[in-house]
């Protein structure tokens, strides 16, 4: 029984942590799980670029439903795949919006594409 309600405190704490209004919540709540991170004297790459446009716009609608907008350089080329992989199972648990295919493949490319 005091497992189960173990259980029962720790789940509802994680869902009601999670905002679900699709507006750009914050899956921890308040500043999110990874906050607003900047890196000093660097902006994300931009729309600027023409080569990763539809991987900046899809991340910005997909990662931004539960955190801020991860910069590039947060990790390195190498692993932003597994990084997104693992979004991937958080979206599915908290029920956002999961990119298609051709969305998913254009964010891996951005984010590996200007990771340094």
């Amino acid at each position: 029984m005091k497992q189960k309600l173990i259980f029962v405190v720790v789940s509802f704490l994680l869902l009601s942590s999670c905002d679900n209004n699709n507006h750009g919540g914050n899956m921890m709540g308040g500043g999110g799980m990874m906050g607003n991170i900047e890196i000093r004297g660097e902006r994300p790459p931009q729309e600027t670029n023409s080569q990763y446009v539809s991987g900046y716009q899809q991340a910005k609608i997909t990662c931004t439903q539960c955190h801020a907008l991860p910069h590039p350089n947060q990790h390195t080329s190498s692993e932003w795949p597994n990084v997104i992989t693992r979004m991937e199972n958080h979206i599915r648990t908290y029920g956002k919006s999961m990119p298609d295919k051709t969305e998913l493949k254009s964010i891996i490319n951005y984010y590996v594409g200007n990771a340094n």
